[in-house]
């Protein structure tokens, strides 16, 4: 025969079961990060950064209530959003910085380039003259250099019209490049004209200088890269 049971013991909380742990509250640095976060695609880095800072001391103070504070996931969305917000609110600014400065070193090296193939294809013309007694009616002509077809290139203008201009009347010899505006400023026959009173005087005036490209001027200036030989 069995021994008798020992009496149940009741329970303190009657017919109810156990209650859940209380879940701890909410800390109010992460709410306030998390909607600052949001607030940033609106404010800008005004809300954003202020987001990542309370998020940040959101999650500090929660590790250190040991479990007494909750929302570590809020504080951590916020973190994120505040991230984004900033990066997005950065990016534009160093775009604008970082643009025009990659702009203006890629039409600097063209200038030197073009300057570079038109002084080699200028000294060509002169090792010319001094060897046949006249100036080549044609680039094509320069017999003394190699390459021709790929110095007469001019980088600042576009395939298929994209060479020097050259021109010559058997006395004077101009080899022009378009310059950094990427446009012939007038006929080689107009300049032509002007340098051609310019060898007379032997010194510059207004007339020829409105032609050529001045680098004073910024780097977008008006004006035509132009290298001259005459007898």
């Amino acid at each position: 025969m069995n021994p008798p049971m020992p009496p149940a013991t009741p329970s303190p909380y009657g017919s109810y079961p156990p209650p859940y742990p209380m879940r701890p509250p909410t800390s109010s640095l992460a709410i306030s990060s998390l909607i600052l976060g949001c607030m940033g695609f609106l404010c800008s880095i005004i809300t954003g950064l202020p987001a990542l800072i309370l998020g940040i001391a959101a999650l500090v103070k929660i590790r250190r209530s040991e479990g007494a504070l909750g929302g570590s996931g809020l504080a951590v969305a916020g973190i994120v959003l505040s991230f984004v917000t900033v990066v997005l609110s950065i990016l534009p600014v160093m775009v604008a910085i970082a643009v025009p400065g990659f702009l203006r070193a890629r039409q600097q090296s063209r200038l030197r380039a073009s300057e570079i193939n038109l002084a080699t294809l200028d000294s060509a013309i002169y090792d010319y003259h001094l060897d046949h007694g006249v100036y080549p009616q044609e680039l094509s002509q320069l017999d003394n250099i190699n390459n021709v077809s790929s110095l007469s290139i001019d980088p600042f203008l576009a395939p298929p019209d994209n060479t020097f201009d050259y021109w010559t009347n058997g006395q004077v010899a101009i080899l022009r490049g378009a310059g950094p505006d990427g446009v012939r400023s007038y006929p080689m026959e107009t300049i032509a004209e002007a340098m051609i009173l310019d060898v007379a005087d032997d010194a510059p005036d207004d007339e020829c200088l409105r032609y050529i490209y001045d680098p004073m001027n910024g780097i977008q200036s008006q004006g035509d890269l132009l290298y001259v030989n005459w007898e």
